[in-house]
């Protein structure tokens, strides 16, 4: 499919990294945020695809164990500040939580901050 492709290209990582680098940007945190949210369901897809295959006794260098173990779905937290810092664009607002959404639907479990665990 087309987000295989996506994903197998690492737009995931590009979307994310742009976020990071440039929060005060609302055109491009809605736009990469909509593609994290758009991807989640393909890369968790393709996540458990990979970790089958390990599981089954191929070899890492055929599946390529780096690429299964760096389909991360760490981006909770830069959803929360694009949350934060854009609270009146709502195209900000839907992207960021539709990816947030999408995170919880496919079962990524919620890291609590530095502040709440120390508080």
């Amino acid at each position: 499919s087309f987000y295989s492709i996506l994903v197998t290209n690492g737009v995931q990582r590009v979307s994310l990294r742009a976020c990071q680098t440039f929060p005060d940007n609302a055109a491009l945190q809605a736009a990469a945020l909509s593609c994290l949210a758009d991807l989640t369901a393909t890369i968790v897809q393709n996540k458990a695809v990979g970790e089958q295959g390990l599981e089954e006794g191929e070899e890492e260098e055929e599946r390529g164990m780096e690429e299964v173990e760096d389909m991360g779905l760490d981006w909770m937290e830069d959803c929360c500040t694009a949350l934060e810092l854009h609270a009146a664009d709502p195209a900000v607002q839907e992207a960021a939580s539709w990816a947030i959404h999408n995170l919880l639907l496919h079962g990524v479990q919620v890291k609590p901050s530095d502040e709440e665990r120390d508080g």
